[in-house]
């Protein structure tokens, strides 16, 4: 009786051998492959980038009225320093898929615009929110809605404009800018929507509406 235990046993090594073997070599051909690609990403040929959908800073935007801010002067500084280079969102690619698309020798430069892109968008939430402090609505309001334009993913930025849209009674766009923020391709969308979800909650509480959990 003993020896179909020992079969079996035998046969359950055999197996889990055959199965670490499959692994082993699943794992050494996507080593090879990214070794490979690594490889390609560096020697790929320099692409024409003039044509790509850089950001450019609208000139509506309002950023010459007088207000006295220091923090206000400096942001608006660095918002105008940024608009004179160049700022790409280039979010979803990663280093070796920025090589390969568009050439290794156009790597840094393209990276260099995509940090941009990320100064950029918290940049004007900043500017938003002292302009939003100082009773400056419409021009905080100006500033975001560009900023969400350009699918800034900047949790605040979503908060601010929803109560500026709440206060002035624009539910539709209200509704519309939640459901942009649960779009979002970012890390940051859980963090926007969660946000988004408790000012509705505390205008639910500050209403005595019974909330059900």
């Amino acid at each position: 009786m003993k020896f179909p235990i020992f079969t079996s046993i035998i046969l359950l090594v055999i197996i889990f051998q055959i199965n670490l073997r499959r692994i082993n070599k699943k794992e050494a051909q996507q080593e090879k492959e990214y070794w490979e690609r690594e490889r390609a990403a560096f020697i790929a040929p320099r692409k024409d980038i003039s044509g790509l959908d850089y950001i450019k800073m609208p000139e509506g935007l309002p950023l010459d009225f007088p207000i006295e801010d220091k923090k206000a002067e400096e942001l608006r500084t660095r918002l105008i320093n940024l608009s004179k280079q160049k700022i790409i969102n280039l979010y979803g690619m990663s280093n070796t898929d920025i090589r390969l698309t568009y050439g290794a020798l156009n790597f840094e430069t393209l990276s260099m615009a995509d940090t941009r892109y990320l100064i950029f968008i918290r940049t004007l939430s900043e500017l938003a929110g002292v302009y939003y402090d100082q009773g400056f609505i419409d021009e905080a309001r100006t500033i975001l809605e560009y900023a969400i334009d350009i699918d800034s993913d900047v949790r605040n930025t979503y908060v601010l404009l929803t109560k500026i849209y709440k206060a002035a009674g624009e539910t539709e766009k209200v509704a519309g800018l939640k459901e942009k923020a649960e779009n979002i391709k970012t890390l940051s969308r859980d963090g926007v929507v969660a946000a988004l979800n408790e000012i509705e909650l505390d205008e639910l509480l500050d209403e005595g509406e019974p909330v059900s959990l």
